[in-house]
């Protein structure tokens, strides 16, 4: 009879060794997704428009008013910080924001009940799977979802506070996902209402929305960041052909990313059926946990399919992915016969909840991170083709938004025009007042891209290349480069 009793406890003891080999693997496999992916690449589509806005505040310039992009401060303000350090903190800071994530995530799981072992499978899986198929190091919204998980971390930490001071910071730091971290502190409250503290959480996101706006109004940016926001509502709407939802969805989430939403979905349900057959804290905060994931993603797809435009912003999907890792995680606390089935489970729903990352993801980075560094420091054509005019001086940059991150090098000079990317779908006011700004320029910096003809009932875009093209015949004298051209205007040298 003694080894009948004494069996259970023998074979939990003999699965313990197998569930930290599990959390060793995890580690290992995102410690080096980390490593090899969080470097930015100054060559994908809007980084280098963003290293080039960061190093024109760099040089004095104020956001959204003297140099203008469409993303929130925050992310422009650390992204600066960092370059007046090195240029090599651009990957400094991709991995410090997912350190926060991966604390938040073992924070949440460490409320579930579960022990040190389970806290940091949760931690593992979070950065796997934000560093998954639709991550792109240096975009804006891998600050959102590290900041949406520690405000709904902070509350689950009950720290009210400061989990109010994170939410009204992250009104200035993603905006757009404002509603998924409402949604998911609300179903928190709502299932878990003990020690919440509502009027301290609200008053932290008050404090902290009032000191942003002070800052934002000292450094006389206040009224730009309001035009920014009103701009990005055009933005959204008119990327598209078409305004609606489905078109919204479409362009944001791909087949993958649906395995995502389908996972999250499935493991939540399951962990929440599974929570009411148990009593206790553990089993009360598990199934707050799985309704929070549900609910924020629906939250994130409603915000998507009135905002989405393009792929990277089925980044969104993290916070309600991450919660539901934290569900994952807690199967590694499993006993029994099924408890090596539920490891197995470990990996595979990491995997779909990654959005089913192939091997070329990760080798494909790490044999190209080494050249993503170097270009963190060196400086482009574009900026040396400047440079050779002089070392000071007033220019313009006219092209869209494969910038390459132009403006590093050139803190000596001032940029004439504030906005210094064009698209296709902006109106004709837009188009014509850069056009206005760019004539007056020294120097003109233009994309060969400019040019590329595009569908005739854009009249606006058309009538605009045309005038930068007749600007550039009787002004200026251009010197042509691989994919630019530099042009000094006549009589100016």
């Amino acid at each position: 009879m003694t080894s009948e009793l004494e069996s259970p406890v023998r074979q939990h003891r003999a699965l313990r060794p197998l569930a930290t080999g599990v959390v060793v693997v995890l580690w290992a496999m995102a410690g080096f997704a980390a490593f090899v992916r969080s470097v930015p690449d100054l060559y994908s589509p809007d980084r280098g428009a963003f290293v080039s806005v960061a190093e024109r505040l760099d040089a004095g310039d104020r956001l959204y008013v003297d140099v203008w992009d469409n993303k929130d401060p925050l992310f422009y303000y650390v992204t600066a910080l960092g370059r007046l350090i090195t240029p090599l903190m651009d990957a400094w800071i991709e991995l410090g924001w997912l350190a926060v994530i991966a604390v938040c995530a073992a924070v949440i799981a460490r409320r579930l009940g579960s022990g040190i072992l389970v806290a940091a499978a949760a931690a593992a899986i979070a950065v796997l799977v934000t560093t998954g198929t639709s991550y792109i190091p240096g975009y804006s919204e891998l600050p959102g979802t590290a900041l949406v998980l520690a405000s709904f971390a902070l509350v689950v930490a009950r720290r009210p506070a400061l989990a109010g001071l994170v939410l009204g910071t992250l009104a200035f730091a993603r905006l757009v996902e404002i509603p998924v971290a409402v949604c998911a502190i609300a179903v928190w409250v709502v299932v878990r209402p003990a020690r919440t503290g509502l009027r301290t959480l609200t008053a932290g996101t008050a404090a902290a929305v009032a000191a942003w706006v002070a800052l934002l109004a000292v450094r006389g940016e206040l009224g730009g960041w309001g035009a920014m926001i009103d701009d990005n509502v055009g933005y959204s709407q008119g990327r598209l052909d078409s305004s609606g939802p489905i078109a919204h969805l479409t362009a944001a989430l791909g087949t993958r990313d649906w395995v995502v939403v389908a996972t999250i979905l499935l493991v939540s349900a399951a962990s929440w059926w599974w929570a009411t057959t148990r009593q206790g804290e553990s089993a009360k905060a598990t199934r707050a946990l799985a309704i929070t994931a549900m609910a924020s993603t629906a939250a994130t797809i409603v915000v998507l399919a009135i905002t989405g435009v393009a792929p990277n912003h089925a980044m969104a999907l993290g916070f309600p992915a991450i919660g539901a890792g934290c569900l994952v995680a807690t199967w590694l606390a499993a006993k029994g016969r099924f408890a090596v089935v539920a490891f197995v489970g470990v990996l595979v729903a990491t995997w779909l909840l990654a959005a089913t990352p192939s091997l070329g993801t990760y080798t494909d980075d790490a044999a190209s991170r080494g050249y993503r560094v170097s270009l963190l420091t060196t400086l482009s054509a574009k900026a040396q083709s400047i440079l050779n005019i002089g070392a000071a001086g007033d220019y313009a940059r006219l092209g869209p938004m494969f910038d390459g991150g132009h403006a590093y090098g050139l803190r000596g000079w001032t940029l004439k025009c504030p906005r210094f990317h064009q698209y296709t779908f902006q109106s004709d006011a837009v188009l014509q007042g850069d056009f206005a700004c760019a004539s007056g320029a020294t120097v003109l910096l233009v994309e060969d891209d400019l040019f590329a003809r595009v569908d005739p009932r854009q009249t606006a875009w058309t009538s605009f290349t045309d005038q930068v093209a007749d600007l550039l015949a009787s002004s200026y004298d251009c010197t042509q480069y691989p994919g630019f051209r530099t042009c000094l205007r006549k009589g100016a040298a």
